[in-house]
């Protein structure tokens, strides 16, 4: 799950033809006919307040990938271990974004999801990864549930790079993931991957606000496959 707990509930529709600057993942304001009629490569939004809707993106175009704002480091991946949990954990946590679980849960993870899972490391430190299973009905499908970068290696495609290597480790034939619809560094993570795999994205609401008991907005499942 990858959550940023704001958010409006306005779905994003992309062009399938052209290029296009930017998205707002569901937040700002709407765009106005006049606007879009001058930039018709401007992205547009539709209100949806919770109803089932289907979003196609294809056709991405390079602006969609994760900014790289640093310069690319020497990272090694590999498996979680039971000894990482904590990592997973103090990562999760400093990302101010991800929703945090138990200790418990990420020591649970890296023990019994280990194979369906990513580390990354610098010079031997913790400083990335994504944790995910493949779905019991669809087992050809990778299910992302977390990633994290940690702060110090943000900006330099750390999390594009462990995305590739798990979906391409689990031999995954589509990969899913949740995003509330203002995170956007998320759906360009996404789209990126979606990209790059030359894949169709479609996104949909799944879990909806009304379903939990504690205030929490409503995650879109993004769905991209099948991968080439």
């Amino acid at each position: 799950m990858i959550t940023k707990n704001r958010g409006s509930g306005a779905a994003v529709v992309i062009p399938s033809e052209g290029n296009w600057h930017k998205g707002s993942g569901g937040t700002g304001e709407e765009q106005t006919d006049r606007q879009y009629a001058r930039n018709p490569c401007q992205i547009q939004q539709v209100q949806v307040d919770n109803a089932p809707i289907l979003v196609r993106l294809e056709g991405m175009v390079e602006e969609l990938a994760e900014a790289q704002s640093k310069p690319r480091i020497e990272a090694k991946f590999r498996k979680p271990t039971l000894n990482d949990g904590q990592s997973l954990w103090r990562m999760a946590r400093d990302s101010q974004v991800l929703d945090l679980n138990s200790s418990y849960s990420y020591l649970l993870w890296s023990r019994d999801f280990s194979d369906t899972s990513v580390m990354a490391t610098v010079d031997g430190e913790p400083a990335g990864f994504i944790t995910g299973y493949m779905r019991p009905g669809e087992p050809d499908t990778l299910m992302v549930w977390q990633v994290a970068v940690d702060h110090e290696f943000r900006g330099r495609k750390l999390a594009a790079e462990m995305l590739d290597r798990l979906a391409t480790q689990v031999r995954a034939e589509r990969v899913e993931t949740t995003i509330t619809a203002d995170n956007e560094a998320s759906i360009r993570l996404f789209a990126g991957f979606a990209s790059r795999r030359e894949a169709p994205m479609e996104r949909e609401p799944l879990f909806t606000a009304e379903l939990y008991p504690d205030g929490h907005d409503t995650e879109y499942l993004y769905r991209i496959g099948p991968l080439t």
